[in-house]
């Protein structure tokens, strides 16, 4: 069995792919394998992927268009590795890191690790870092992973970590229709079970290279917020509740955790947000102001005037433009 799978799923990453996967095969080690699921992109990116020659890449497309949810869960599930790694198409990774990492992962062990922000028009320029020894901390080291995870909500950057494949088992069940997203709703599903998030290493050096979108407007442009948000009834705050509902149940499914199910279905979700990202209740706030959602079972209630709101502020700004 492998050490180590390497899952990438894939949209239209015809600008970032390149980098990615060479980053990937500067290692020399052969006991990981690199999985990426092309969600049926209409630009080069299959055409470069093709043309590299190595046993390594493992390249599947998927017969029809899916969710970016779907193409992630299908990626996971084919992966042969003890331990598993997600990536995006934009990102890429430092030279030959993958040799000194696999000797650390440890079975059933969580290993986190340190990534580096760059500027998406200057990748050589580091900007910041993410899943720092001190994060990882703040946010692992409490009683209880879940009602902290909520407090920040937008740290899904987590599932950037060396995680046994097997912690992954039914996350297949999740919808990826809710308030929260896909990513921390993973976060939730791994982390929380069985006090998962109390055993876990930490690699000393950074690991992964992600680029920031210093401005919303490009943040909008990056081809997976583009797949994800393609179809419009989605966005409704009705359909996303009721996903959220939905997830909340899933999890006291596998988990059983009825105090976990409560704080699933009544605690407020929020974020931090940089200055220049909308903040506030639903994103309706001032730019750089903390980020609020009520409960899903509130939200479902208030969902119909949510929508409402929002609609009428998406007409008002494209009639200021």
């Amino acid at each position: 069995m492998l050490s180590l799978s390497i899952v990438i799923p894939v949209f239209n990453e015809d600008k970032f792919i390149k980098k990615n996967i060479k980053s990937l095969l500067s290692n020399s080690s052969r006991d990981f394998e690199i999985i990426i699921f092309d969600n049926c992109s209409d630009d080069n990116t299959l055409n470069i992927l093709k043309s590299f020659n190595d046993a390594r890449l493992k390249v599947t497309k998927q017969p029809k268009k899916v969710s970016p949810a779907k193409n992630h869960k299908d990626a996971i599930k084919t992966a042969k590795g003890r331990h598993i790694f997600l990536a995006g198409g934009d990102d890429f990774f430092h030279h030959e890191v993958f040799d000194k990492v696999i000797p650390y992962l440890e079975k059933d062990k969580i290993t986190f690790c340190r990534m580096e922000l760059v500027d998406t028009k200057n990748v050589g320029k580091v900007i910041g870092n993410q899943n720092t020894e001190g994060v990882i901390k703040n946010i692992f080291e409490v009683k209880d992973f879940l009602p902290n995870f909520l407090r920040f909500i937008n740290h899904d950057t987590l599932m950037h970590s060396f995680i046994p494949k097997n912690f992954f088992q039914n996350i297949q069940y999740y919808n990826s229709f809710c308030i929260e997203r896909f990513w921390p709703w993973m976060c939730i599903h791994v982390f929380s079970q069985k006090e998962r998030y109390k055993n876990y290493n930490y690699f000393p050096s950074p690991v992964l290279i992600t680029r920031q979108y210093k401005n919303t407007e490009d943040f909008k442009k990056n081809s997976y917020i583009l797949d994800t948000e393609k179809i419009l009834v989605t966005k409704s705050y009705v359909v996303k509740s009721l996903g959220s509902i939905y997830n909340s149940f899933i999890y006291f499914f596998f988990t059983k955790n009825i105090r976990h199910l409560c704080m699933l279905l009544f605690a407020t979700r929020s974020a931090d947000r940089e200055s220049d990202e909308q903040g506030g209740f639903y994103s309706m706030g001032k730019k750089g102001e903390r980020l609020k959602y009520l409960a899903p079972l509130a939200s479902l209630l208030l969902s119909p005037v949510i929508d409402l709101a929002r609609l009428i502020r998406l007409l008002i700004n494209s009639k200021k433009k």
